[in-house]
């Protein structure tokens, strides 16, 4: 009989944990297959296995140090061989990720062979020792049943002849379905056939630009809740996002919300849709704008009978930003009656009110500034001109007054003969205080230039940053000292009205209609809506900012000081109080909520007069009161009779409704848009628009057919996917119900809908954010659904490891890697949604390609071997399986790591980027490399920036330094001292002593034509040395997927496109078949698309793919 100490392999079992210690992918997978610490024959590395599991059960990270330390605190770490063992361990392992289950195979199987010798020893000594023989029969039973559970391991070795056999049951199984699909639909015949569905242990990828189609000119202005600031589409996009305010319909409350994707969408035409309190937003065709009757698209919006949702409030700043008071003040003051246009040579001011040139003059003066009088008050002119003088030099005595010494300490000082005390530096600090009067401008002309005003005609007049980022107090000073120049507080003793009650009239009148809209946004904040008219006047009219509504009237007047203008404004404020509440703009509502109140009178049984009568209302027997709009004590009266929350939430929301008085074309304009989560819609021009299911169509289509299925959902919530499936399933558009206007029919139809999805084998996944809790929640899922066939991840980007990574790349990288394996696990198709960068849109045809999803260097591009010291281009190593090259870690210093596979990625546009070392590099624009900031693409760089580079030795056995002959190499290690604090790579701060690296300056960039490219896999660093330069490998999203598909709709960039409407399914990758372009009709209303008429276009035909 052999010995089982025979049946071990030292080497093979230091691979597996080396590569644990490693990759997180191949511990996944090792864990995964079951292996144990008794799968181990050496009992150093079985110590090594328990520390890795126990690390990994605690749901830690697992590497090198944590180990070793786990093993010191258990007294371990010796009998395990110390530090030296176990990096060795590491260094010495050429297992990659790809190839951990056929190591993991051999591991497990020397193990059961070990197992199976000792069970036939025991079984032996039992029947020559034992009297029991029925009892040990029954204990030798049980030992033999756990070890065939054992010996059941995945993947085992076969014959040629037996994976032919496979093939041919397969094969014959396929011909008697009569060419069935494999896996979930695609819901597109012409794609089924091409691809027989979604497979099984595979991921398939559907990939896009974000919000595709939706969007809203570059200029658009959008709120910053957090800082108060109102940046455009434009900057956001440019920035690549921020927050943004919404509206939460759930409460009907205007809170603060990310922004969490930005997309260009080109030139197109775009409309204007103006209502009727003056507020306008330009949109395209197809955008969805917040109406009575939901989201609508701008170009089927009905003027003169749809209102738009519109902000009545908005939220204050919650990191405000004060200013001093004297600033505020005199900024309101010259907004309104200031004059700084280029023919000035000095600003000037012109007040009407004694008592606001006063405060004119003592703001001013607080801030430094000399006042004279240009135009003194008369009865014919009655109004006082005052300009600030430009600032002056200090003057001797200025100086000597400040220090408080005498004019000849001042002289002593300036000939440097030295002074008694702390004169000296009285004087230096009494010159420094007067700094402000060394600028020629003058205090007044340094604020408004400080705040982007001088010189500002007056028809461009708007107000600064710095304003809207003002907390409370600060704005209501400033709107008073602006309202105290060009604005009005009125009322009329017009005694017609039906309750005796004369009119109210405040309001704000200026030639720049931008200041106006940004009065009218700063009411917002504080409650108050105003209407925005512009009257004409000959060549001179005025946009005005008007509050007619006593509610709001009254709101004004409490919020709001006007120096000079109080006794108007309590006027006003008792004629407010009279008045019974807003009657007319914004505190209306459409005639379209007397459906609510009907659906909400139905469910309660009352008839129409009864329901009248309980609201203490006159009974509307001919029902002309039901074709009016209604005003909010009316509306409140009947809410609190049906006892209605939609209704209370109308009424106590942060929004009103603004009647459309006009959609009109607007030319053709750079557009944008972007993605906001959780609510999908912002505030933009104070107006509430959307922003931009394939994949939850692909979910209920696979639920259906039977399958089962787990939507993870990381960008809308259950309640939001339950309404799109609903809507698909009733065909009924999510704005009906969520209007809550069903008829009888429409109710029966979502009842009739929603029994149908309440048996679907389905789990919605919307509360899991890192792999890990979504691998969790998937065990959950498949343990609810007795099974699973698909995975539904949407999207790839916004799932998070939970772990410290160097680069998003990185993550997303080991994101796909890890599903593929968890596809693998679970024997089921993995579907995974993914965005393209905006590089796409960069290229005159559109339609994404393969390449958008890599990453890739010429074909010369030498790689630095780790095994042979040699640098050898790129290209030849295709197909040449694995191989050891050089990369870097989180702490700069050069490792050994295997580059798994290079591939061709086509012929392509690259750069070619220049060192101060003479080192040169070709590469795509979005090839990465390790920049001092961090991973930067090509496209990115600029001459100047720091790339990291290795040496040129050919010691494959120690890292070297570079040559620094040349100017512009800074021979510091990664870390040390080149103008800031650290080495920086995301999160972490490399070890400046450890780091093996250094920088090489950029010297030029400049394109360099076209040529065949390729990229490599490098798992864990995802790095290695490309012509001495640290390059980023590959992201695995296409290599890891056996089928991809890219979403294109041509009328996002055409507006004279003749696919309106159309939405193309470009199949770019199929493992298992040809490829090619399939169409298919969108339909928005419903969440869904559906097939179109036969159009299969061949892989070459129109340049798609």
């Amino acid at each position: 009989m052999s010995d089982s100490t025979n049946l071990h392999n030292p080497v093979l079992e230091s691979g597996v944990i080396g590569a644990c210690l490693t990759s997180p992918d191949a511990l996944s997978e090792t864990i995964g297959a079951g292996v144990q610490s008794a799968d181990f024959h050496t009992p150093a590395h079985r110590l090594i296995w328990d520390a890795i599991t126990a690390l990994n059960d605690a749901g830690g990270a697992v590497d090198m140090p944590l180990v070793f330390n786990r093993l010191v605190r258990e007294g371990t770490a010796d009998a395990a061989g110390g530090p030296d063992a176990i990096l060795g361990h590491a260094q010495e392992s050429v297992v990659t990720p790809d190839r951990i289950g056929e190591y993991v195979l051999e591991l497990r199987t020397l193990s059961v062979q070990r197992k199976l010798l000792e069970f036939g020893a025991d079984a032996q000594k039992a029947g020559s020792d034992t009297l029991d023989v029925a009892g040990e029969i029954s204990r030798l039973t049980d030992e033999l049943a756990a070890l065939q559970a054992a010996a059941d391991i995945q993947g085992h070795d076969i014959t040629i002849g037996a994976a032919i056999g496979q093939v041919l049951d397969w094969a014959e199984e396929v011909e008697t379905s009569g060419g069935a699909l494999l896996g979930p639909s695609f819901t597109l015949p012409d794609l089924d056939k091409l691809t027989r569905g979604l497979r099984r242990t595979e991921i398939t990828l559907i990939a896009a630009r974000p919000a595709m189609g939706k969007c809203l000119p570059a200029s658009t202005r959008v709120l910053d809740p957090a800082t108060g600031s109102v940046r455009s589409i434009g900057d956001i996009v440019a920035a690549g996002g921020g927050m943004v305010a919404s509206l939460d319909r759930t409460v009907g409350r205007i809170v603060a919300s990310p922004v969490v994707g930005v997309a260009d969408n080109g030139r197109r035409a775009v409309y204007r849709v103006t209502t009727a309190s003056g507020r306008t937003v330009r949109a395209t065709a197809n955008h969805r704008v917040l109406t009575d009757r939901g989201f609508i698209e701008v170009g089927d919006l009905r003027v003169g009978a749809d209102h738009l949702e519109v902000p009545l409030r908005l939220p204050m700043p919650q990191d405000p930003a004060r200013m001093k008071s004297e600033e505020v003040r005199l900024l309101g003051y010259m907004l309104g009656d200031g004059s700084f246009s280029t023919v000035k040579t000095s600003p000037g001011f012109t007040a009407g009110l004694d008592e606001v040139l006063a405060d004119v003059i003592a703001c001013a003066e607080a801030l430094g500034a000399r006042t004279r009088v240009k135009r003194a008050w008369t009865e014919d002119n009655r109004s006082t001109e005052i300009t600030f003088a430009a600032g002056r030099l200090p003057s001797r005595d200025d100086v000597c007054e400040r220090a408080g010494v005498t004019i000849g300490v001042s002289k002593r000082h300036r000939r440097g003969e030295g002074t008694r005390g702390d004169a000296g530096q009285r004087i230096e600090r009494a010159i420094a205080e007067l700094r402000w009067s060394t600028d020629r401008r003058g205090p007044v002309q340094v604020l408004l230039d400080d705040h982007g005003l001088w010189p500002c005609h007056t028809h461009d007049k708007h107000i600064p940053d710095a304003i809207m980022r003002l907390p409370a107090d600060q704005l209501t000073e400033f709107l008073g000292c602006l309202w105290a120049t060009d604005g009005w507080i009125a009322y009329s003793q017009n005694t017609t009205r039906m309750d005796g009650i004369g009119a109210i009239d405040i309001g704000f009148a200026s030639s720049s209609e931008r200041l106006s809209r940004d009065v009218a946004h700063l009411l917002l904040r504080l409650g108050i809506a105003a209407r925005i008219d512009y009257k004409p006047n000959g060549h001179a009219g005025a946009w005005q900012v008007a509050i007619h509504d006593a509610d709001q009237a009254l709101r004004f007047c409490d919020l709001i000081t006007v120096p000079g203008k109080q006794d108007a404004v309590d006027r006003v404020r008792a004629i407010a109080t009279a008045r019974d509440g807003g009657r007319t703009g914004l505190l209306m509502y459409p005639a379209t909520m007397w459906e609510r109140i009907d659906t909400a009178r139905k469910a309660t049984g009352m008839s129409w007069p009864d329901l009248f009568r309980r609201a203490g209302l006159r009974t509307d027997k001919q029902g002309r009161d039901r074709t009016r709009r209604l005003t909010p004590s009316r509306l409140r009266a009947f809410a609190e009779v049906l006892d209605d929350d939609s209704l209370h939430r109308l009424l106590d929301g942060d929004t009103g409704f603004d009647p459309i008085v006009s959609v009109e074309p607007d030319g053709t304009e750079a557009t944008y848009d972007i993605q906001v989560d959780p609510h999908h819609n912002f505030i933009a021009d104070d107006l509430i628009v959307h922003n931009s299911l394939v994949a939850g169509q692909l979910a209920l289509e696979a639920a259906r057919g039977g399958y089962k299925t787990a939507f993870v959902s990381l960008e809308m919530s259950q309640l939001d996917l339950g309404k799109r499936f609903m809507s698909a399933e009733a065909r009924m558009p999510t704005d009906k119900m969520e209007q809550g206007t069903m008829d009888d029919r429409e109710w029966q139809m979502i009842s009739k809908a929603a029994a149908r999805l309440d048996v679907l084998p389905m789990m919605i996944i919307d509360d899991a954010m890192t792999f890990g809790e979504i691998a969790a929640r998937i065990e959950r899922a498949e343990r609810e659904l007795d099974g699973l066939d698909l995975i539904i991840v949407d999207y790839l980007q916004l799932v998070e490891l939970g772990e410290r990574v160097e680069s998003r790349q990185q993550e997303v990288s080991t994101v796909s890697r890890r599903l593929k394996l968890l596809a693998k696990k679970k024997n089921c198709a993995v579907l995974a949604l993914s965005q393209l960068s905006r590089k796409v849109e960069e290229r005159q045809d559109r339609r994404p390609i393969l390449s958008d999803l890599r990453e890739c260097l010429t074909g010369d591009t030498k790689v630095w071997r780790a095994d042979t010291g040699a640098r050898v281009p790129i290209r030849d190593l295709v197909d040449g399986g694995p191989v050891k090259v050089w990369s870097v870690d989180d702490r700069g210093r050069l490792i050994r790591s295997v580059m798994t596979e290079v591939w061709s990625t086509g012929v392509k546009p690259v750069t070619e980027i220049q060192l101060a070392s003479g080192r040169r590099v070709r590469a795509t624009d979005n090839h990465p490399f390790l920049s001092f900031g961090g991973w930067a693409k090509t496209g990115d760089l600029v001459v100047g920036d720091l790339l990291a580079a290795v040496g040129t030795s050919t010691d494959p056995e120690r890292p070297n330094d570079p040559d620094s002959s040349a100017a512009g190499v800074q021979n510091v290690p990664l870390g040390g001292d080149t103008g800031t604090t650290g080495y920086r790579r995301g999160a972490g701060v490399a070890d400046t002593a450890a780091s093996e690296l250094f920088w090489d300056e950029i010297v030029a960039i400049s394109p360099a034509g076209e040529e065949e490219t390729f990229d490599a896999a490098v798992p864990g660093p995802n790095a290695f040395i490309a012509n001495d330069i640290v390059s980023h490998n590959s992201g695995a999203l296409e290599q890891d997927a056996a089928a991809v598909v890219f979403l294109y709709r041509d009328e996002v960039y055409n507006p004279d496109s003749p696919d309106v409407g159309i939405v193309e399914f470009g199949l770019a990758k199929n493992r298992h078949g040809p490829i090619g372009v399939v169409s298919a009709s969108f339909i928005p209303q419903h969440s869904m698309f559906k097939p179109l008429e036969r159009r299969l276009a061949p892989p070459d035909a129109g340049g798609a793919l």
